[in-house]
């Protein structure tokens, strides 16, 4: 660690005066992470766009004892064959002499004007003042004066403080222009032309872009984008057109459409048409009741007195013509019902996606475009009169946008050899030599298949009246696909059939059912649970056995069963690597770690976000994981306890492998460039700190996956049917589009077959091991390969892989409990309540 600190402050470490509001300002160097404005982490808001009021200079002082980012070690690895590739950074150039003026503008009336406020922006006043209006303060303060000359240093790679705020203020004259003629939403801009898709899904056309500091320079990066919305209609319409809910004036609604409905509505925000407002209305739910049941009390003339709910609407505003169906329950803390036909909802509002499958193939052809086309239209957008170039307030600004493409040299890596079972069980090398490295079980098999001692079956379809499941056929199938990966399957223990109901309505009887299948010996014992299509009990299901009752799980409809999945549930194993991963060949104990934190959406307050941690069992196959899942504090961006949950999984692989690591490699997904100083300065520290007090002390390397970016990468060959293809698994790039000082690369380890393939930027923060840059990127494509659900190389890095779907059992399990409690209870922060059973902690039952 002393090495790594050293680096950092013998590279130009420098601590200048801050000269707030002065006519020259020069920040004190704060942390050194890169910022890259409009791709910050979730769990942060984005700047306002019509004032430079985020301008902040860092006031932070150097920290002696505080880690810093690593600088890149080389000129970059050079290995594979080259490729010319265009890539969707567009240089910026800027006036380095000029300087950005920043002021604080304070508008006050004169103390004698009598004005009363009405709302934010509203005045009223009992004298006429349209003649004569009232005398005003305009007061305005010079904040700080930024000299431009501080990014044009920090982009030829001189260690100077991080320009944040000049990037702050260049992004907001880029993106003024454009407020006035598109709208804006999140990061992007969009048409003000929709496509109606029908079933009330339209869609806006339009792209996102940021500010990047790269090797080259300053960059516009710019990526198409198209933003999908439920469209404002009538609530009546919406049940009856989109959910195709049977109602009439008469009939009231039955109990599986009342469910489907709420279902369907809740969360989502109405307007009223009875009366006048403006106001938005969050539905909560529906009442169980029809209009015409409904009662409320009202206080008149201090007494208390009970209405009818269809009464006090025809007093009031109008008759309810449709009596039958429930309200829209729209409370915060006491009892608010509005009648369904009286409510529109409001605009910009998600889209079920239960219900994007009826439009999903004309989605696709605008949403997802092959490479050709994405890149003919983020060239359009560049070029438009009023595209992210910032127009005349960016040229009065003197920045101007170059609207030609980047051109780099990127190279294709060769896949690595695999190590494979043949139809007689006997391993083999094997490499993929497909262009899109796909390949398959043809005459070969898996390396490792473990033994599935009694497995049963839980039929969900006995009971319904279509899709019942075929017995024979599927045991059949299940056998004979078995046999041929060879992974050895005992003979078929018992069949149970239950009802879909039971889970997600009686939870007890759920768990007494599960707990009798599970049975004494169950150590490799596997649930085959059969459904006739997807139900929002399967949350309930996963969590009761992978929390409560300990037996592992498979759910498959009535024709599909994964194989590969069962098989690395209870042990077995795909493929693995045939040669050493690079750098680390004479190493006999390496960990790989995955982390992330799922955070709620953005309207949920309350509810705790799920931090997931993964971290391979055994080497030099380096293929089992256990995995780990906490509940943390609402939207907290760093992982509580770091240090603890990763020192659980170092047990684990120390107590299989009876040897600690000596080399600990982690893969942290789900942060910012803005958050790495909190992955060095708090995570890692913690991490260190655990190990240590456990007489483990591993050389550490930190690597953060980032695929919250908007950089893509084309071929260059013009004509011709490869400049419509994906680039190649296998392609990185790390010259002139990486960051001008930090350790980065892009990397497609996959082959995209939807759409354009997105790669994946990774940044080493912190590096014990003494990677090289073509070291780490060999180990990490390497790896992309040994993922046990498929054939093929995944887009991210296994760790961070399997650390997402733990999040996402996680989120599952977050799901199930809201049901029992409710989104703001602090039961929900128990970690007990998300605590692995004994039986399942240290196997892949997320996979």
């Amino acid at each position: 660690m002393e090495d790594n600190r050293k680096r950092g402050r013998d590279e130009g470490e420098r601590d200048t005066t801050d000269d707030v509001g002065e006519s020259s300002s020069r920040a004190r160097r704060g942390a050194t992470d890169s910022y890259e404005v409009g791709e910050s982490s979730r769990v942060n808001t984005e700047p306002p766009t019509s004032a430079l009021s985020s301008m902040n200079i860092s006031q932070s002082t150097v920290q002696s004892d505080l880690l810093e980012v690593i600088r890149r070690p080389d000129n970059g690895g050079i290995h594979g064959i080259p490729i010319q590739l265009f890539v969707n950074h567009f240089p910026v150039t800027f006036n380095n002499s000029s300087i950005i003026f920043k002021y604080n503008v304070d508008l006050k009336p004169d103390e004698q004007s009598k004005l009363a406020n009405y709302g934010s922006s509203a005045k009223i006043s009992k004298e006429n003042i349209r003649e004569e209006g009232p005398k005003y303060n305009f007061k305005i303060n010079s904040v700080e004066d930024v000299e431009l000359s501080q990014l044009d240093g920090y982009l030829k790679g001189n260690f100077l403080p991080n320009p944040r705020n000049i990037l702050h203020g260049l992004d907001l004259v880029m993106k003024e222009n454009l407020t006035k003629h598109m709208i804006s939403f999140r990061r992007g801009f969009y048409s003000r032309e929709l496509d109606d898709f029908g079933r009330g899904l339209i869609a806006s056309r339009g792209f996102q872009h940021s500010l990047k500091p790269t090797k080259q320079g300053l960059v516009v990066c710019v990526d198409y984008s198209v933003l999908s919305s439920q469209k404002p209609v009538s609530v009546l319409e919406y049940l009856e057109k989109i959910l195709q809910v049977n109602f009439n004036k008469i009939d009231p609604l039955n109990s599986t459409d009342r469910e489907k409905v709420e279902k369907a509505l809740k969360d989502l925000e109405v307007k009223v048409i009875h009366r006048q407002t403006d106001q938005n209305y969050k539905i909560a739910g529906v009442t169980l009741y029809p209009s015409n049941d409904l009662k409320f009390k009202i206080k008149k003339k201090n007494q208390s007195k009970e209405v009818r709910l269809i009464d006090y609407y025809m007093e009031t505003y109008k008759e309810i013509e449709y009596k039958n169906l429930p309200c829209l329950d729209v409370s915060r803390n006491s009892n608010n019902y509005i009648p369904i036909e009286f409510c529109v909802l409001a605009e910009r509002q998600r889209y079920l996606k239960e219900y994007l499958q009826h439009s999903v193939r004309k989605m696709k052809n605008i949403a997802m475009p092959d490479p050709l086309e994405r890149k003919e239209l983020i060239c359009k957008a560049v070029e438009a009169k009023n595209g992210p170039h910032g127009g005349d307030i960016a040229e009065h600004f003197e920045i101007t946008v170059n609207t030609s493409m980047t051109v780099v040299t990127g190279y294709v890596m060769s896949p690595p050899y695999l190590k494979l079972g043949d139809s007689q069980n006997i391993s083999i090398k094997f490499l993929p030599e497909s262009e899109d490295r796909l390949w398959n079980f043809k005459e070969k098999s898996v390396l490792k298949g473990m033994q599935i001692k009694p497995w049963k079956i839980l039929d969900f379809t006995a009971s319904e009246d279509f899709g019942i499941l075929d017995m024979n056929k599927f045991v059949k199938n299940f056998t004979d696909i078995s046999q041929r990966l060879h992974i050895q399957e005992s003979r078929f223990f018992d069949r149970t059939t239950s009802t879909m109901d039971i889970l997600t309505k009686n939870e007890a009887a759920l768990i007494s059912l599960l707990s009798s299948l599970k049975g004494q010996n169950s150590s490799s014992q596997i649930l085959i649970c059969v459904m006739k299509e997807k139900d929002q009990g399967y949350k309930n299901l996963k969590r009761i056995c992978e929390t409560k009752v300990g037996i592992l799980t498979q759910c498959c409809l009535v024709h599909n069963v994964s194989m590969l999945k069962i098989n690395a549930k209870v042990g077995g194993s795909t493929m693995e690597l045939f040669d050493p991963l690079p750098h680390l060949e004479k190493d006999n104990s390496v960990m790989f770690v995955g982390a992330t934190v799922y955070h709620p959406g953005s309207k949920n307050t309350s509810c705790p976000s799920i931090a997931a941690m993964v971290g391979t069992t055994n080497w030099p196959a380096a293929n089992k994981y256990a995995a780990r899942i906490r509940p943390q504090a609402h939207s907290k961006g760093s992982i509580h306890n770091f240090g603890e949950i990763c020192m659980e999984l170092v047990n684990t692989y120390t107590r299989l492998n009876e040897v600690h690591p000596a080399k600990i490699v982690v893969f942290r997904d789900g942060v910012s460039d803005t958050q790495f100083d909190m992955v060095l300065n708090t995570e890692l520290k913690d991490l260190k700190k655990v190990l240590k007090s456990h007489n483990c002390e591993p050389m550490i390397t930190i690597v953060v996956a980032q695929k919250q970016h908007l950089t893509r990468l084309f071929h260059m060959k013009v004509g011709g049917e490869l400049e419509k293809k994906n680039v190649l698994s296998g392609t990185v790039v790390d010259t002139k589009i990486i960051h001008p000082r930090n350790f980065d690369f892009y990397l497609c380890s996959h082959s995209g077959i939807n759409g354009t393939s997105k790669p994946v930027r990774y940044t080493v923060l912190f590096d014990e091991n003494g990677f090289s840059s073509q070291d780490i990127q060999k180990v990490i494509y390497n790896l992309c390969y040994t993922c046990a659900r498929c054939t093929k190389p995944v887009s991210l890095v296994p760790p961070v892989y399997y650390a997402k779907l733990a999040a996402s059992r996680g989120r599952l399990y977050l799901d199930s409990l809201i049901e029992s409690y409710t989104a703001a209870s602090p039961a929900l922060f128990d970690q007990g309540l998300f605590k692995l059973h004994d039986d399942l902690k240290d196997c892949m039952f997320f996979c």
